[in-house]
């Protein structure tokens, strides 16, 4: 049984710091049929939704910037994730470690509180509050990606597809405020993951262009230290 450490490097001057937590299965998408809509008009701030959830969430819907999603204590990720990022494009949603989160309502008073068995619907996005408690959000009809957080699991949907089973989805990467330029600080310094065990040992070129394509597709640039993975000296396209 092998492992492949993959060191993520910075290049064009600056790269996001990522950790990648355990792989984890994409949550199922959230029937939220069964909410009762609640009017929006009075979570409206300048065009988009801000709310409460009763387990201390702050969330926002942002149709302009295509993007929902919930700022405070996320239960079953990795530690120090307090940003979960919903929208349609796969570079833009996941997981953050944040100072600067950007669904607090930015000005006036408090978000009111979205209670346990109401959903807001507003453009194309959908967020209820179940019981638990929990908080989903939907975008699209039909639904195109989705998020869920909840004591038994917080993740986003849809999977990134073209990923073998058990390799990390960029989904669970958690990304930090924190960037590496390139020629300060210390010397030889990279962001790590490790996948193990290798699924595909006979398939080294697939197992080295999946775990590339999945870094890529947060914009990350990639260097491998083994020959098998020959193709990690260039940056795949997502």
């Amino acid at each position: 049984m092998r492992s492949a450490s993959l060191l993520l490097a910075a290049a064009l001057g600056i790269a996001p710091m990522v950790a990648a937590g355990q792989a984890a299965a994409a949550p199922p998408v959230p029937d939220l049929t069964g909410y009762t809509e609640t009017p929006a008009d009075p979570y409206v701030t300048n065009g988009e939704v801000y709310f409460q959830t009763p387990a201390g969430l702050l969330c926002a819907i942002r149709p302009a910037q295509g993007r929902a999603g919930c700022d405070g204590p996320l239960p079953g990720v990795a530690a120090g994730a307090n940003e979960i990022v919903l929208a349609s494009d796969q570079p833009t949603r996941g997981l953050r470690s944040t100072a600067n989160p950007q669904f607090v309502k930015p000005t006036g008073g408090a978000a009111p509180v979205l209670a346990a068995g109401r959903k807001i619907v507003f453009e194309d996005f959908e967020c209820a509050v179940g019981e638990g408690p929990s908080t989903m959000c939907t975008k699209g009809a039909p639904v195109v990606a989705w998020m869920v957080v909840d004591p038994q699991g917080t993740g986003i949907g849809p999977p990134t597809a073209g990923l073998p089973d058990g390799f990390p989805d960029p989904n669970d990467f958690v990304v930090a405020d924190e960037s590496y330029v390139v020629g300060s600080g210390p010397k030889n310094m990279f962001p790590v993951f490790t996948v193990a065990p290798e699924k595909h040992a006979n398939s080294p070129g697939v197992r080295g262009e999946a775990l590339l394509k999945s870094a890529a597709r947060k914009g990350l640039w990639v260097r491998a230290p083994s020959p098998a993975l020959g193709r990690a000296r260039d940056r795949l396209p997502a």
